[in-house]
C-alpha cells in the first residue's frame, strides 16, 4: 500500500509538471480570425484576436481535408510540421477557394476528437500589364461588331456580367464581347462583378461614330494624287473595289454599283463590281492616254446595318 501511495505521489508530481508545459501560455500564438480574407476599401473590417494551440506535441492523428472539393493528400498537398497541418497547394485562379474537412485527434480512454474546418481564402490576380488608355479614344463604330475585353480584377470570369442598354451586346467567350451599336452618338457599358455576395460596379462611356469613307481600288490599286496607268485588257476584266485605309477593323466594302466615264462617250451605269458588256464597248472607243472615270462608286459592308459613306472619282490611265 505504502508503496502504491509513493507511487501515485511520484506519478502526479511528474504529470504536474507536464500539464504545467502544456497549459504554460508558452504553447499559445495570437491568430487573427475574419469572416473576410480579403477586404476592399469601404468595408468593416471585423477581425478577431484570439488564441491557437502551438504544442508540437498535439498532433492531429488523421487529416481529412478538400480544396474546392479536391482532396488533399498527405505528402504532397501538406505536411505536419510542431503540430500544424502546413499547406502546400497552388494559389489556383482569381476568386474565392475554401478549404473544408476535419481534424481527428484520437484520445486513449475516450472518444475520438473531430475539429472542423471550413477557411476560405482569395486569389487576386498579380498586376502584370500597365492599362494606359486615350482619355479621347473611347470609340466604337455603328452597325459593325466591335470586340470588346471586359474584366474586374479580384472578380472570377463566371462572376461578371456586362451590358450595354440599347445596343446589340453579346458574349462570345472568356472576356471578349461584341457590341454593336445602333443609334445616338454615345453609350455606356455597365459591368457588374460579385465577390462574397458583394456587386460592384462600373460604368464606361464610348463614343459612336459611323464608318470612315472608303478608299476606291481598280484590280487592288489604290490612287496616289493622280491616275492609275493601266493597260485597256486589265481595265476590261479587272474588278473596281474598295477599302478602308488606315483602319483597324478587317472589314471591306464590297462594290455594289458604279458608272463608267469614257472621254465622248456616254457613261455607263454598271451593276456589279465588274464591267458588263455595254461598259466594254464603251471602253473599246477609248483611245490610249484617255483618262476614264469610275464614279458614283457605292458599296456596302457585308453584315453591317450601316451605309458606306459616298467615294471619291477613280481616275485610270489608258496605256495601249
Amino acid at each position: 500500500n505504502n508503496i502504491k501511495i509513493n507511487e501515485n505521489e511520484v506519478l502526479s508530481q511528474m504529470f504536474s509538471g507536464q500539464l504545467v508545459e502544456i497549459a504554460s501560455m508558452d504553447n499559445y500564438s495570437t491568430l487573427l480570425e475574419t469572416e473576410r480574407s480579403a477586404v476592399y476599401p469601404g468595408n468593416k473590417f471585423d477581425g478577431k484576436i484570439v488564441l491557437g494551440r502551438t504544442d508540437s506535441t498535439t498532433v492531429p492523428s488523421e487529416v481529412d481535408l478538400k480544396i474546392d472539393g479536391r482532396q488533399l493528400e498527405k505528402g504532397k498537398d501538406f505536411d505536419i510540421v510542431g503540430g500544424k497541418v502546413k499547406l502546400n497547394i497552388t494559389a489556383g485562379n482569381p476568386g474565392e477557394h475554401t478549404v473544408e474537412g476535419k481534424l481527428v485527434f484520437a484520445q486513449e480512454d475516450a472518444e475520438d476528437i473531430e475539429v472542423p474546418v471550413e477557411q476560405t481564402f482569395q486569389v487576386i490576380p498579380k498586376p502584370n500589364q500597365a492599362i494606359v488608355s486615350a482619355d479621347k479614344m473611347n470609340v466604337v463604330y455603328r452597325g459593325i461588331d466591335n470586340p470588346i475585353t471586359v474584366s474586374m480584377p479580384g472578380v472570377p470570369e463566371n462572376n461578371i456580367s456586362a451590358s450595354a442598354p440599347g445596343h446589340t451586346f453579346r458574349k462570345k467567350s472568356g472576356t471578349t464581347y461584341i457590341l454593336k451599336p445602333g443609334a445616338g452618338k454615345e453609350l455606356g457599358v455597365k459591368v457588374n462583378g460579385t465577390i462574397e455576395g458583394e456587386t460592384f460596379s462600373n460604368t464606361t462611356k464610348f463614343r459612336i461614330k459611323s464608318l470612315p469613307r472608303p478608299t476606291p481600288t481598280i484590280r487592288g490599286q489604290v490612287a496616289q494624287g493622280g491616275a492609275i496607268k493601266l493597260p485597256r485588257k486589265a481595265v476590261e476584266i479587272s474588278p473596281v473595289g474598295a477599302i478602308f485605309e488606315d483602319f483597324d477593323f478587317d472589314i471591306s466594302p464590297v462594290v455594289k454599283r458604279f458608272t463608267m466615264s469614257v472621254p465622248g462617250q456616254a457613261s455607263v451605269v454598271v451593276n456589279g463590281d465588274r464591267l458588263n458588256a455595254q461598259a466594254k464597248k464603251t471602253l473599246a472607243l477609248a483611245k490610249t492616254g484617255d483618262i476614264i472615270q469610275f464614279f458614283d462608286i457605292r458599296a456596302d459592308v457585308p453584315g453591317a446595318q450601316v451605309n458606306v459613306k459616298s467615294m471619291p472619282a477613280l481616275l485610270v490611265q489608258i496605256t495601249n
